[in-house]
């Protein structure tokens, strides 16, 4: 993923935006998910019939390296049907699941809008009457305090399941997406790199198969929550969680015990820092591009400099185990996050400011990857500025390259 620091802060959906959904085309992708996957184990079984019935006609060590390879096509044509099938059972199950909650928030914004307290819901979740409390207990007089009570505990009540399943519904949508990226995983290297477009340079080349890592053993998922993210808070009160790998949340929790919760806040502000000085040096290139390239390096030696080289490579490292990202884009990151780490080490002394300028000579120098005008990985001083293209939609990853 091209995003610093585990994807980036995980906006908290609004209500309005939750009731707006409509899900009949998720329901479409997984119906025709399913028919292309019986379309391709078809073409599968007719064409393993041809080849079987080859051995009454054609006899040669040709013949015998066809068929070797027409098995092997058979293999990879089974796993890619196969998972297509998983992403329509992780389409159709996460749809359902997050219709239920909708269907459950529906009900209870139903319960708010009924209520004899004139409640009605902000869009964050939050249940208010219209009516001020010193209205209510001028209404009802001596009954006012017991009343008063009641009305507080059913804004609670209601407020707190409101958000609880807005909540929910985010963690669904986000890991929903987060296992159908894991399912393509499944495809054969042979797919794999079928799909992935490739440069005529041959250095690039070797970039792009290299920087590739292994996907996570488990799904994202939110952090932090609970009594973690309640004593971040007490630092930061604006904290979010964040879509976070295992491995990541396994980082974040060392530099957690290590540095306490303001280790955390700082790891945001150099991630802000990166940002800033990224859209300060090229405003109108920060998505795969100089800007991005700028970004990934600069943060990661800003990270090197306070956690040190090897915590960073771990931590950032783990952010492109999520699964299913761009290989070209992932090759970008990893490639621009090892220069950043690079690049502190070999200037210890230096200054922010100072690091800032040695980020920048070296993107300019060409020691960094960004994307070409096609979406494919370029050198930083081959590409000119604003140029860049996103990768293709595609997002089928390359085999891990060990990185």
């Amino acid at each position: 993923m091209s995003d610093a620091y585990g994807g980036g802060y995980v906006e908290a959906y609004a209500l309005p935006q939750i009731l707006g959904w409509n899900l009949d085309s998720t329901d479409e992708i997984g119906r025709k998910m399913r028919s292309k996957s019986e379309d391709i184990e078809d073409e599968i079984i007719a064409a393993g019939k041809s080849i079987d019935s080859s051995y009454e006609y054609w006899n040669s060590p040709a013949a015998e390296t066809a068929r070797d390879r027409a098995a092997e096509n058979r293999s990879d044509g089974v796993r890619t049907a196969m998972v297509m099938e998983s992403v329509s059972t992780v389409v159709d199950q996460y749809a359902s699941n997050i219709r239920s909650q909708i269907a459950y928030i529906r009900d209870k914004v139903a319960e708010v809008e009924e209520s004899e307290y004139q409640l009605f819901v902000e869009p964050d979740g939050g249940v208010r009457s219209r009516r001020s409390n010193v209205d209510w207990i001028a209404e009802w007089g001596v009954l006012g305090p017991a009343r008063l009570a009641a009305k507080e505990a059913e804004e609670f009540f209601l407020e707190n399941e409101i958000r609880k399943t807005l909540t929910r519904i985010q963690e669904l949508d986000k890991e929903g997406a987060e296992q159908v990226a894991r399912c393509l995983e499944g495809l054969s290297d042979a797919v794999k790199i079928g799909v992935t477009a490739v440069s005529t340079d041959p250095t690039l080349n070797e970039v792009l198969f290299k920087y590739q890592t292994a996907p996570s053993e488990a799904g994202a998922s939110l952090w932090p929550s609970g009594e973690v993210l309640n004593a971040i808070r007490l630092v930061s009160p604006s904290y979010q969680p964040t879509l976070m790998t295992p491995e990541e949340v396994k980082m974040m929790m060392l530099l957690f015990h290590e540095h306490g919760p303001a280790g955390l806040v700082d790891l945001n502000r150099m991630k802000g820092a990166a940002e800033s000085a990224a859209h300060e040096q090229f405003p109108e290139s920060t998505a795969d591009g100089h800007g991005d390239a700028f970004r990934h390096t600069y943060w990661n030696a800003l990270m090197t400099k306070e956690f040190g080289g090897d915590w960073t490579a771990d931590f950032a490292t783990a952010h492109e185990g999520t699964g299913a990202n761009s290989p070209h884009r992932e090759a970008m990151d990893l490639y621009n996050n090892e220069l950043g780490r690079r690049l502190a080490l070999e200037h210890p002394d230096a200054t922010p400011q100072e690091m800032q300028q040695i980020v920048l000579d070296a993107i300019n120098g060409g020691e960094a990857i960004v994307m070409d005008g096609f979406g494919h990985i370029g050198w930083s001083d081959d590409v000119p500025v604003g140029v860049s293209q996103p990768p293709s939609s595609i997002d089928v990853p390359l085999p891990s390259g060990g990185n």
